[in-house]
């Protein structure tokens, strides 16, 4: 299961990125991506000396972001059309905003469950881990954009 994810999580990755980079950059993104996700998980759960749950953590952090990006698909891909449609625009952006905060607090809820932590701290893991894989992918490649 975790590497059907994965790859889902790798492809999914690559097709929110096609629409502003070439397809080569698109798939280093979401290849680099999905090790990141795998390395920082993996690290977290050893600084808590709770690795035996990496495989569930994993899972359950790329299988919700493979929903995610499958929400994301089309508000993404919607914005490319919707010109100068102020409206339009505007839907699609609170809409990726609030899909923005619902995946933050799905990784949280995943991440407290997983260190046997707060909530808060689940959301504090969660941003650790957004700010750290944008770093890193927008060093890795520039044209993304992500920060």
């Amino acid at each position: 299961l975790l590497a059907l994810t994965l790859a889902s999580y790798t492809a999914l990755n690559v097709l929110l990125a096609l629409g502003r980079i070439t397809v080569v950059k698109a798939m280093e993104a979401g290849i680099l991506e999905s090790l990141l996700v795998t390395i920082i998980t993996f690290v977290i759960l050893g600084l808590s000396h709770l690795l035996n749950r990496w495989m569930q953590t994993l899972t359950a952090l790329v299988g919700t972001g493979c929903i995610m990006s499958l929400l994301a698909l089309p508000i993404y891909y919607g914005s490319s059309y919707a010109g100068s449609d102020v409206l339009l625009r505007t839907i699609l952006l609170l809409s990726y905003l609030g899909l923005l905060i619902w995946n933050v607090v799905v990784m949280a809820h995943i991440l407290r469950h997983a260190l046997d932590t707060s909530f808060v701290s689940g959301i504090i893991f969660a941003m650790i881990y957004i700010v750290i894989t944008s770093i890193i992918i927008n060093l890795a490649v520039p044209e993304l954009g992500v920060a």
